[in-house]
């Protein structure tokens, strides 16, 4: 009996030291891992990912049998678009921006870009990709780009091996992804980032 409390003990010990719990990592000074994309190992930025997350979790909440009621005026371009979301689109919306990083987002806004005004049944050639890839300077190869938006729903595969579908994931959300001022968001951003650089230099 002894034994098998000394093994079991061992056994918590050795767990706690490879994983020990975050008060534990707190006070060993062990810091937590940055979120990585696994094929360059480098951080994946989600600074404008959590901004277009947050501006969804502002939207205010209707019923879906409201939310075509509330935005029939603004399909006929008399009114702007109201600012809400559907109370079951909502969490698989959110989840969706969770799969998502800086880099994938923003090929996604130039995928949507690329969309407007065209017939959705053509879906997006592969050059269009080899052309937009890497926004951030650096990242992802093509391939694992194409994966990833197959993956997270923003593409599927097409019948033509050089084209792509538009994945069911950016069809549910093109109403939410138009709702936002992109560019307007981007600046906010910017300053944001500038101002905790202005911080970060301060002595004071």
């Amino acid at each position: 009996m002894e034994l098998a409390i000394g093994i079991i003990g061992l056994l918590v010990a050795v767990l706690l030291w490879f994983f020990p719990p975050w008060p534990l990592r707190q006070l060993l000074g062990v810091r937590e891992s940055d979120p990585t994309d696994a094929s360059t190992g480098t951080r994946r930025k989600r600074v404008l990912t959590n901004a277009f997350r947050a501006s969804i979790e502002k939207l205010d909440i209707v019923d879906d049998d409201q939310y075509f009621r509330h935005r029939a005026s603004s399909l006929m371009h008399v009114e702007s678009r109201p600012r809400i979301i559907e109370r079951s689109r909502r969490e698989s919306l959110l989840r969706w921006i969770e799969s998502l990083d800086d880099e994938l987002l923003l090929v996604t806004l130039e995928i949507r870009e690329y969309w407007r005004g065209k017939d959705w049944r053509e879906g997006v050639p592969r050059s269009f990709l080899v052309r937009v890839a890497q926004p951030l300077g650096s990242g992802r190869s093509v391939p694992d780009l194409e994966k990833e938006l197959i993956d997270t729903g923003v593409l599927a595969p097409g019948e033509d091996q050089s084209w792509f579908a538009y994945g069911p994931n950016l069809q549910k959300a093109l109403d939410y992804i138009d709702l936002v001022d992109w560019n307007e968001l981007k600046r906010s951003i910017a300053v944001g980032e500038r101002y905790k650089e202005l911080c970060s230099e301060d002595p004071n």
